[in-house]
């Protein structure tokens, strides 16, 4: 025991000089646990998560479904006649238009056109129209 304690505090010191500190942590870590000093709970060094995949609402729901999970009907609308077409299809006494950004809180933010929100209900095609065009092509602040 002694033996390999001692070989685990040279690895360590040698970690110290020639490597990043976390890696000093790990291998100081290492040590310590292999000696049961803290009775294998050791030294644990936490990471902030990161975002590294960003997807817009309507993609994720493609996803979704492909894998089988039930979802709300939705379309994609790229123009506001095309928002019009679906919304008489859809032929429902309300409709949800919703802004697609990469931001959250788009229900509070203001349009460059002026209108305020990015989540809106509509209850015919026309409203669908008149809301999707102060909505598509402008910016979201």
């Amino acid at each position: 025991m002694a033996a390999s304690i001692f070989s685990s505090q040279l690895m360590a010191a040698t970690t110290l000089r020639s490597h990043p500190p976390w890696m000093a942590l790990r291998a100081a870590a290492q040590v310590l646990g292999s000696s049961r000093l803290f009775n294998n709970h050791g030294l644990q060094v936490q990471q902030q998560q990161q975002r590294n995949f960003s997807l817009h609402e309507y993609m994720r729901m493609e996803l979704l479904q492909e894998a089988g999970v039930a979802i709300p009907k939705g379309h994609v609308a790229k123009s506001p006649d095309e928002a019009y077409a679906i919304a008489k299809k859809l032929v429902s006494k309300d409709v949800v238009i919703k802004a697609q950004v990469l931001a959250g809180g788009r229900g509070k933010g203001t349009f460059e056109s002026g209108l305020k929100g990015g989540v809106k209900i509509v209850f015919s095609p026309e409203e669908a129209k008149a809301v999707s065009s102060q909505m598509i092509g402008e910016k979201l602040f």
